[in-house]
């Protein structure tokens, strides 16, 4: 039984990549480990391995990566975050566990999911993973690969849900996406990133997509999206 004293000290978290040796952009984790046991929860985000200080587990100063200040943002928060949860849940004597702390950490505020929204996975995560496997996904009508322009449509959907999310401090997940999203997103979209109503059109567009392959599989019971208002301008 670990004492007063182990449990007391909050070992630092560690961010690692999937695979530091791999020539393609790989997925960041953040390893936490406390007591005997041991937390590893994607952040969502993706680095090239020649992109990445393993000293400082952040990304590097490089131009290449244009995303490189909201990453390593997200990673100081990811780390705040979970060194505070731990040293909350021990201050209040309540059980601790590697799903606690992942419930922790993908409702950071507190928030809870409604209670006939069942989500197995978050939001982004489901569009990390759905990024992933669309690398090797053929497109049904010709047969072939998806193109290099279609995933980078998915990138850069996601990174401004993220660069969207971290300004305005908003939950973002399955049973939060309603009107009040669309329209909040779009206003982020014209006015703080003053992109043209064709490119906004295509982030909703590509909104819905991952939406519509998350209720496929069961992930999303949230169909809000499916209003003819949620459009696509």
């Amino acid at each position: 039984m670990a004492t007063n004293r182990q449990q007391n000290r909050v070992n630092e978290p560690k961010f690692q990549l999937r695979n530091k040796s791999s020539n393609t952009p790989q997925s960041i984790y953040l390893v936490f480990r406390f007591l005997s046991d041991k937390l590893v929860y994607p952040t969502g985000h993706k680095v090239h391995p020649r992109h990445w200080n393993s000293k400082t587990e952040r990304v590097r100063n490089v131009t290449e990566v244009t995303d490189k200040d909201i990453i390593n943002s997200d990673l100081d928060n990811l780390e705040t975050n979970v060194k505070a949860f731990y040293k909350e849940l021990l201050r209040q004597g309540k059980p601790i566990n590697r799903e606690i702390l992942r419930e922790k950490l993908d409702n950071p505020n507190g928030e809870q999911p409604a209670k006939d929204v069942q989500v197995s996975s978050t939001f982004f995560q489901f569009i990390e993973k759905f990024i992933e496997q669309s690398r090797y996904r053929t497109n049904p009508k010709t047969g072939k690969k998806l193109s290099p322009p279609v995933i980078n449509k998915y990138e850069n959907t996601l990174k401004r849900l993220k660069e969207f999310k971290r300004k305005t401090g908003k939950r973002i997940d399955f049973n939060t996406i309603d009107m009040d999203f669309y329209y909040e997103f779009m206003s982020f979209l014209t006015n703080d990133q003053n992109y043209a109503t064709n490119t906004v059109g295509r982030y909703i567009k590509t909104v819905k997509e991952f939406l519509n392959s998350a209720t496929d599989e069961g992930l999303n019971k949230n169909f809000k999206y499916k209003s003819t208002r949620f459009k696509t301008v």
